[in-house]
């Protein structure tokens, strides 16, 4: 729940203070990615353990891709809504609508998302329930004493350096190319696609080579991407 009320409150503000009180507005509109991303990485561990408890294993992989192609096939037609959206209605007003857009598909699955039902769940002989910090005074030591635990926490803090860059992809892509605001509909209708076609290639893949190869392709093609966002002002290489 708490990830949708920030969008609520970013939506109300635009609609009702968007050119009264641009600085409340633009606070709102600012936190709410940040509390929503903040309290969706409090419940991300129990929605993977809840994942894992629901979906077979064989078929893990799959189901994750197809989760992102449905993703993405939602973000062309975002990426279309945004340019329409923008085109006509410009400033406070077009935002507002955009966000009014993404709380009704956030309630929407949020009413999917109670349909669910996790089988019980059977507890480990040796499972000891402890309190939290004692869980993390091990950690130190668990990281020392296992290199696959510290290659995996590396792997995964260094991969986060990609959303240095996305929050402000679109902004240089405008001012690169001298394109309008309704542009970055055209940017996330494009992104969408890849991740599209990406996550086809990566559920066949995955299901029979399993996780580490499709790691290594995306950090390659990461890098040749950021690479690319420094040297061009091409429309259509962005």
């Amino acid at each position: 729940a708490f990830q949708r009320i920030p969008f609520l409150l970013a939506m109300l503000s635009l609609f009702m203070f968007g050119t009264s009180r641009p600085l409340l507005t633009l606070s709102l509109v600012a936190l709410a990615p940040f509390l929503s991303g903040v309290t969706g990485g409090i419940g991300f561990s129990a929605w993977q353990e809840l994942t894992a408890n629901v979906i077979p294993k064989e078929r893990m992989a799959s189901v994750w891709a197809l989760r992102s192609i449905i993703g993405s096939v939602v973000g062309i037609v975002a990426g279309m809504t945004i340019k329409l959206v923008l085109a006509r209605y410009p400033g406070t007003t077009g935002y507002g609508i955009l966000h009014a857009i993404v709380v009704a598909l956030m309630m929407m699955s949020y009413g999917i998302f109670a349909l669910i039902r996790e089988p019980p769940r059977r507890e480990h002989a040796d499972t000891q329930r402890r309190p939290f910090l004692a869980y993390m005074r091990e950690l130190p030591g668990l990281i020392r004493s296992e290199p696959q635990v510290r290659a995996f926490i590396g792997a995964s803090a260094c991969s986060k350096g990609i959303f240095i860059m996305l929050p402000f992809l679109g902004i240089h892509a405008l001012d690169a190319t001298g394109e309008p605001e309704a542009f970055l509909g055209l940017l996330v209708s494009s992104q969408m696609t890849g991740g599209l076609t990406g996550n086809f290639f990566a559920g066949w893949l995955g299901n029979r080579c399993g996780g580490k190869i499709l790691m290594a392709i995306s950090r390659t093609i990461y890098i040749g991407s950021c690479l690319l966002a420094i040297m061009t002002k091409s429309n259509a290489v962005f």
